[in-house]
């Protein structure tokens, strides 16, 4: 058994193993019989355990054991375990005396004595409780960093794959570089930017690809990368593509060769050719696009969002006296503080604030200038075009000032004005009314009236009357579409009071004015200045944006560039100009193109000369277009082109034929009102409010002189041409048109025997207050009309007379020979009845026979019409439709059914009209039963009927499917009295006759169409009521 045991005597000395033993305070070592009883106990055991020597000795080791532990027998085989190996070892939970818990390290040891019998254990138990906490935190925290050890080599082979195709993929080429900058890694996205790859581009250095001018660049960037590790260094310049041409690359190199992981010099590149051609043509763009900013007769500033200057034209400085650099980052209203709270400033902030254009015109004091402005706003300030408009405004005023005197006498202006009583009803219209419409729209009813404007505009107009009708005294502006008489929707607008409560008016008063051509003008402007707000965000459709033609030309006055509105001016005017005249000469185009004559095409070509010469700093010329059929004015300025490099000029072409007219028309206005006065038909005399002659036309004057003996003079009162008799009846006249009425009536004079008749007109002349300043009186000749009134009557009379004797000698034609033809007829049967013996001539007895039938049918058939005509004075009332379609089949039962006829009605769009209930009965009759009698071999016969408004008449059609009629033979005679065109059919060819009279006796009108073998359909149209 040596090995397996440890003698007493060999291990120690009794007494010094008690000693130790019994020093150790941290270890429990005591001694266990063979049977597991405790025999010895230590100051550690007691410290560990919580038992007294006293209270432990003599009992079981099991105490010390959980019961699992107890109930597998733990105790036992420990022991057994030591017996076999001599010293056995185990951790596990411990019972202490308390009953707590805690993790301890054991050791069994066999004690034998010196003849080798088992005296017992030795068992040393250490407290490793902290010690297990901490061994199994570190067990756990192994676990925890094995699993995000997995997780992380997981997710970044995951992210190397996403990064490998990432570099595959990607736009910009990738490639890796050793310290000699020789490739180590290219990406496939490499290939696709400058066409080598892996292998092609092996054979080439880095400095052999790059551009002859680049070279000495990238020397000096192959040294900077190369002594500064880790910082990323940005390069723009050219290399060689696999196709030979040179592609502009941008580059970012980052030395990376002390990185372990990277161990390479790593460059992102990509190819940016498109990008540096489009940064040059911008720029060239730019320069050309502000030299024709210089050049143009607008001034134009850019506004930041906080209203300082970032650009400012040399023509605003011009309009300003100021120099344009010097508005540069300024306050726009600090510079011109008046002009805080005017349009201007309301226009630029609406402009800004709601981000849309805004078009408006200002007078601004301290620079005594009127001043168009158009405000486009973008998300960086706004871009404003400021025409100076003080010309043609003191044009506009010199003509409203000319105009003045004559705008009274014609209704103060061409405004339309009515007023319109609380329910809508009109009680007054200015004659320019009907002369804008081309109708009376005091005839129409408010059902009408509506039904004239634009269907986008009559709820805003409703809305509009009602909110002014219940605001007295507010002004409140509108503008509106209605229809004239030819169809067309014309723009009107003006302004409408509440003037209800004024006792003179009692009505709401609308000013308006026919703004079409106005409205077409400015959807054109609008349309162009959108043009220059977009071309304002992108520079290079500025120029096109413009609505001048702009043209660019060299020194030898070929174009080299043009605007978008000179290529819509050629496409416009079909000139069949190649490229839109680019390298072609300007000057042969102009002449075809601006309709420019030979004179002033002579005189243009010298000015561009002197311009591109520097011999004038501009020029400018006006003519008169010489095109066919236009008549237009235009300018055109040339100026010359900044550019360092080659001489050239920039030159506008200027529709100016407004301000043309604008002159013409200042001109020839007094003229031509003042021709108006005098060559119109009516005698005018224009009274102050004391009824004083203040003017009057020539035929006014002759008048007087010829109808009272008395000359007119300004400053004479009206009374004294007038009789005596007539001065109450006058002034009854006039206090009605103080009200506003017009007073209309007709008088006569006798002149030299002869009686002459006048329409006689006054109104009343009101100021912008409505208060009467004056009258207008006309006098209208109106005696030819009265005569042919007179003329007209008189022959009515005779033709009624007339008529009237035609209809006794048709009556006594059909009725009076009607009883010798009755005798004849029985003669004639007599003479049949005699036997052949008695009468020889047999055929001639017949013959007289057949004759005197046809007489009688002929006088039946006389009597008839007769009939239909003195019918037309018969009642009218009201038919229904559809009960008439029965009153007529059960009248023609036998034909309806021996021929199975279908008869289908619909009147649902009208089922009863006012009529003469027996004319209509004869039409559906006629047209029914021909229907049927003229119905196809193979078909039976379907009868269609069917009503239809339309306006103030009611269309019936008849719809068949019979035999039909050749028209193209048979139209010109359709209607015509014994007409017939089937000879298979009875009839007398009296029946569409009787259609057609009886249709035409009520007001209407027949129509038929027919297609042989197809079927006819007859229109009936009749009035309405």
């Amino acid at each position: 058994m040596a090995g397996n045991y440890t003698p007493l005597s060999q291990t120690v000395d009794e007494q010094l193993f008690r000693l130790l033993v019994a020093s150790v305070n941290d270890c429990a070592i005591f001694m266990i019989d063979p049977n597991g009883y405790i025999m010895s106990w230590n100051k550690g055991a007691e410290n560990i355990k919580g038992y007294k020597e006293e209270e432990i000795i003599g009992e079981h080791i099991s105490l010390f054991y959980p019961p699992a532990d107890i109930k597998n027998n733990v105790p036992r085989n420990n022991l057994n375990e030591a017996l076999k190996k001599g010293t056995h070892y185990d951790e596990g939970y411990r019972v202490k005396k308390d009953g707590s818990m805690f993790w301890a390290s054991v050791s069994f040891t066999t004690i034998y004595n010196e003849n080798g019998h088992l005296v017992g254990f030795a068992k040393v138990t250490r407290d490793i409780t902290k010690d297990k906490a901490i061994e199994d935190k570190k067990t756990k925290n192994n676990i925890e960093l094995e699993r995000r050890l997995h997780v992380n080599s997981t997710r970044i082979i995951a992210n190397e794959l996403r990064f490998r195709k990432l570099i595959e993929n990607s736009y910009d080429g990738i490639t890796l570089l050793d310290e000699e900058f020789r490739i180590s890694f290219r990406s496939l996205s490499s290939e696709r930017i400058n066409g080598w790859n892996a292998i092609e581009r092996a054979h080439f250095t880095h400095l052999a690809l790059t551009h002859p001018d680049d070279r000495q660049q990238v020397k000096d960037l192959i040294a900077e990368v190369l002594s500064k590790p880790y910082v990323p260094i940005l390069a723009t310049y050219r290399t060689r593509h696999k196709l030979g041409h040179y592609i502009w690359i941008e580059c970012v190199y980052t030395n990376m060769l002390n990185d372990i992981n990277i161990n390479a010099i790593v460059c992102n590149f990509r190819d940016i050719t498109e990008k540096k051609l489009a940064d040059e043509e911008i720029r060239r763009k730019s320069e050309q696009i502000e030299s024709i900013f210089e050049r143009i007769t607008d001034g134009f500033i850019a506004l930041d969002n906080n209203f300082c200057y970032t650009y400012a034209n040399k023509q605003i400085g011009k309009m300003l006296g100021v120099q344009p650099e010097s508005l540069i980052g300024k306050y726009i209203w600090d510079l011109y503080p008046d002009a805080i709270g005017s349009e201007t400033y309301k226009a630029y902030n609406k402009a800004l604030n709601e981000q849309v254009y805004v078009c408006q015109e200002d007078y601004y004091a301290p620079l005594n200038f009127w001043l168009e402005n158009h405000a486009y706003p973008s998300s960086t300030g706004l871009s404003v075009f400021v025409r100076d408009i003080s010309e043609r405004k003191k044009s506009e005023l010199k003509l409203a000032q000319s105009e003045q005197r004559f705008r009274e006498l014609l209704e103060h202006s061409s405004d339309i004005v009515v007023v319109t009583a609380f329910d809508g009803t009109i009680t007054y219209i200015s004659p320019n009314a009907e002369k804008t419409l081309g109708y009376d729209i005091q005839k129409l009813s408010l059902e009408q009236r509506a039904d004239m404007l634009h269907p986008d505009d009559k709820e805003p107009y409703r809305r509009l009357f009602v909110e002014a009708r219940d605001n007295p005294g507010k002004i409140y502006d509108f503008t509106y579409r209605i229809k004239n008489a030819a169809g067309q929707y014309l723009w009107i607008e003006g302004t409408v009071i509440n003037l209800l409560n004024v006792p003179a008016v009692n009505g709401l008063v609308t000013n308006s004015r026919d703004v079409t051509d106005r409205k077409n003008k400015e959807r054109q402007i609008e349309a162009s200045h959108i043009q220059i707000r977009q071309a304002a965000e992108t520079q290079e459709s500025i120029l096109n944006a413009l609505p001048s033609d702009i043209v660019l030309i060299n020194e030898k006055y070929k174009i080299v560039a043009v605007n978008r509105s000179w290529k819509s001016m050629l496409l416009a005017n079909n000139l069949g100009v190649p490229n839109f005249g680019i390298g072609y000469s300007y000057l042969a185009i102009a002449e075809k193109a601006a309709g420019i004559d030979k004179a002033s095409a002579n005189e243009l070509t010298k000015g561009i000369r002197d311009v591109i010469d520097g011999q004038k700093k501009q020029f400018l010329i006006e003519y008169r277009s010489v095109n066919p059929g236009e008549r237009r004015w235009y300018l055109i300025i040339v100026a010359p082109l900044d550019d360092n490099d080659e001489k050239g000029a920039v030159i506008s072409h200027s529709d100016i034929t407004a301000r043309k007219l604008a002159e013409e028309l200042q001109t020839k206005s007094e003229d031509n009102l003042r021709s108006v006065f005098e060559n119109t038909d009516l005698s005018i005399v224009l009274f102050d409010s004391d009824l004083k002659i203040i003017s009057f036309n020539n035929n006014a004057k002759h008048l007087s002189l010829r109808n009272y003996r008395k000359k007119l003079k300004a400053g004479n009162t009206a009374f004294n041409y007038f009789p005596k008799r007539s001065k109450t009846d006058i002034k009854h006249i006039l206090e009605r048109v103080r009200q506003n009425d017009i007073v209309s009536y007709e008088t006569t004079f006798d002149v030299d025997g002869n009686t002459e008749w006048y329409d006689v007109k006054w109104v009343s002349v009101t100021n912008q207050q409505m208060e009467n300043v004056g009258y207008i009186l006309t006098l209208k000749d109106i005696t030819a009309k009265k005569r042919a009134e007179i003329e007209r009557e008189q022959i009515t009379a005779d033709l009624l007379k007339r008529n009237n004797d035609l209809e006794q000698y048709a009556y006594i034609v059909s009725h009076n020979l009607r009883a010798p033809v009755a005798n004849i007829m029985g003669l004639s049967g007599l003479l049949n009845a005699l036997s052949g013996t008695e009468l020889a001539d047999r055929e001639t007895l017949d013959a007289l026979s057949t004759s005197i039938n046809n007489l009688d049918k002929v006088i039946g058939d006389l009597n008839q019409i007769l009939q239909v005509g003195s019918q037309v004075n018969n009642p009218t009332e009201v038919v229904s439709l559809s009960e008439l379609v029965d009153d007529v089949k059960a009248g023609n039962r036998l034909i309806v059914v021996t021929n199975n006829a279908s008869i289908n009605c619909n009147f649902d769009a009208i089922s009863k009209i006012t009529t003469v209930k027996s004319y209509l009965y004869g039409i559906f009759q006629s047209l029914i039963t021909n229907s049927i009698k003229y119905r196809r071999p193979d078909a039976d016969p379907v009868i269609n009927i069917s009503s239809e408004v339309n306006g103030p008449a009611v269309l019936i059609r008849f719809e068949d499917n019979g035999k039909g009629i050749d028209l193209n033979k048979h139209h010109a005679h359709l209607f015509g009295l014994y007409r017939r065109f089937d000879d298979q059919v009875d009839g007398r060819g009296i029946g569409l006759f009787m259609v057609k009279m009886q249709v035409e006796n009520l007001g209407g009108r027949v129509n038929v169409q027919s297609k042989p073998g197809v079927g006819t359909t007859f229109t009936v149209e009749l009035p309405l009521n």
